[in-house]
């Protein structure tokens, strides 16, 4: 019996379509439906309103892949790295820098465990908060690498990892009509 080797990034680079590498396995991913495609809009609208005019970093979309290593490209749903963590990145290509924020909106085929673990894993690259949106409940649950994680309810004011200087937003802001 042939052993199959992991796939590569290059190989996951020719592809076309939305995929991701997960420890050497690619796996395609489904377009965004209405309700996660408005509010990953919200989340990146609003990290850039406050990213841009401070010059913090970069904000970006679900459509971008990210190393973790060798064999592991995430899409997260939307991801804020700092100027910082950028310094010798290259333009071109997957990011090769851990981002301080990624969020994740859950879609109605997520597998609620598999989302925790995909985010346990951004902790563990270096990430230092990872949203995990919940579209039908309007909730937010922050899972940190250094502090107390937290559920967030509209109604509530939630902050962002360092590196964001400063930004809090109403957690209704994410799912405003």
């Amino acid at each position: 019996m042939a052993v199959a080797t992991p796939a590569t990034i290059d190989d996951l680079r020719a592809i076309p379509g939305p995929a991701e590498l997960i420890d050497g396995e690619i796996v395609r991913t489904s377009p965004a439906n209405n309700d996660h495609g408005a509010i990953e809009s919200a989340f990146v609208f609003i990290l850039l309103a406050w990213v841009r005019p401070r010059r913090l970093g970069r904000v970006y979309t679900g459509d971008t892949g990210f190393i973790l290593d060798e064999h592991t490209v995430f899409c997260p749903d939307v991801a804020f790295v700092s100027k910082a963590r950028l310094v010798g990145v290259a333009g071109d290509g997957f990011v090769a820098a851990i981002p301080e924020l990624v969020v994740e909106v859950v879609s109605p085929t997520d597998l609620y465990s598999k989302v925790i673990a995909k985010a346990q894993r951004w902790l563990a690259a270096g990430s230092e908060q990872v949203w995990i949106v919940d579209p039908a409940t309007r909730t937010i649950e922050v899972l940190a690498r250094i502090g107390q994680p937290g559920h967030y309810r509209i109604g509530d004011r939630i902050a962002g990892p360092p590196g964001l200087d400063g930004f809090a937003s109403d957690v209704a802001e994410f799912f405003a009509d």
